[in-house]
């Protein structure tokens, strides 16, 4: 575990803090546990300043509660009780700490003797629906070129979130705002409360798109966002499942998310395979955010698709193909034939073609049932903007309780 390092860091090992804070740890997080400044791993406490004076006023508070920041070694001043952090413009201790470890590439520190993993940060929850981008993101740099076997590493420094991250989170967003107008109770059977919600979608997928337009999206889709009309072009390609995703995190049944899906996809692909490949990726998603097994899973797929095939089957002749049809079955397939989230990856990618987006639809659907190697979740928060992050925290925020599990093991 890691703590994220942000601005100018005050850092304190919890087992010190449970001996020396008045009132001990709990009395600690509720001193703190108001403030947006303050987060915590299983070892290390982080509080923060954006100023050199106020990271001496926290120091000095804690040294009146009977904290010794500093002491000497080898006639040098060291970090004793606490240490004083920065992030930029290289992340590092202001004086040298024996019991911590930065990690500058992450932007991140953990207590020496631990192993570090996820990175605890300014979020009240663990990072959820993210299999998607992580997809994407590992696989833009292998897009067009076609490789034919699985990469050693995934999340290099080249590659970078495309179209598939921007509108997941834009059909997230569009979902959120259109279920705030209706009533979700009875909405399923009012087609004039889906029409609002299937509004704010293309509303939100619009505006995404506008803030991000250079991330790599279709000729026809690029025309549509730069119109005034919401109607829809026809599409049977990939793009409304590699979007869907969050019609199975968020839905409350099964057929929610297949309603969900349909209305995210028919704003652009309003064809039959277009809004098939949506319903199919969100099903799957909901039944194993659920609890259902891989292969009830298989038995929900053989309505949409024949999964009769493997890749090593495919991998040689497989070519570029951005249809619903000709990548959808294949992600499903690299989640089908995987057993970790990240191989499930690497074997979507490993097939060629349109690797962002079929690593994004299998990453999708992998991560409901397989951890997300903390490497990865943090890999893939470096590559982020702050509008993204936004929208992450709010998609968080707004799923579920079977969902959204606290940090530190206290479900929400």
């Amino acid at each position: 575990m890691a703590v994220a390092l942000e601005f100018i860091d005050f850092l304190v090992p919890i087992s010190v803090i449970r001996k020396k804070y008045p009132g001990g740890w709990e009395q600690c997080l509720k001193d703190y546990g108001g403030y947006g400044a303050a987060w915590h791993d299983e070892y290390l406490f982080r509080y923060g300043a954006m100023s050199g004076m106020a990271m001496e006023a926290i120091v000095n508070e804690w040294k009146k509660m009977g904290f010794k920041p500093t002491g000497k070694k080898n006639g040098q001043t060291v970090w004793k009780d606490c240490c004083v952090a920065e992030s930029f413009p290289c992340a590092g201790a202001t004086l040298p700490c024996d019991w911590l470890v930065v990690d500058g590439e992450t932007r991140s520190a953990y207590l020496k003797g631990t192993e570090p993993g996820i990175i605890y940060g300014p979020w009240p929850y663990k990072l959820c629906m993210i299999g998607a981008m992580i997809g994407d993101i590992a696989g833009s740099g292998y897009e067009h070129k076609n490789i034919k076997h699985k990469p050693d590493v995934l999340m290099r420094d080249r590659d970078h979130f495309t179209d598939d991250t921007v509108l997941t989170y834009a059909v997230a967003m569009g979902i959120l705002n259109g279920m705030k107008k209706i009533d979700r109770a009875s909405w399923m059977a009012d087609t004039a409360m889906q029409d609002i919600v299937e509004k704010e979608i293309a509303l939100s997928v619009k505006q995404f798109a506008r803030k991000y337009p250079g991330a790599g999206y279709g000729h026809k889709f690029k025309e549509w966002v730069k119109s005034n009309s919401l109607k829809p072009y026809g599409s049977y390609g990939n793009g409304s499942a590699m979007r869907v995703s969050f019609a199975g995190w968020y839905a409350n049944s099964l057929e929610e998310a297949q309603l969900l899906a349909k209305l995210s996809a028919q704003i652009t692909h309003n064809h039959e395979d277009g809004i098939k490949g949506a319903v199919a990726v969100a099903g799957c998603i909901y039944l194993l955010r659920t609890g259902r097994s891989k292969d009830d899973v298989r038995e929900y797929v053989k309505q949409y698709y024949n999964i009769g095939f493997t890749l090593d089957e495919i991998r040689d002749f497989y070519a570029f193909d951005s249809s619903c049809e000709g990548s959808v079955p294949q992600a499903i397939a690299a989640f089908f034939e995987n057993d970790n989230f990240e191989d499930v990856i690497k074997a979507a990618i490993s097939i060629g073609g349109d690797s962002d987006t079929i690593a994004a639809i299998a990453g999708s659907i992998a991560e409901p049932l397989y951890p997300v190697p903390g490497k990865l979740t943090n890999g893939m928060m470096l590559k982020l903007d702050s509008a993204l992050e936004f929208a992450l925290k709010t998609v968080i925020e707004s799923l579920p309780a079977d969902c959204r599990v606290r940090l530190y093991g206290t479900e929400a």
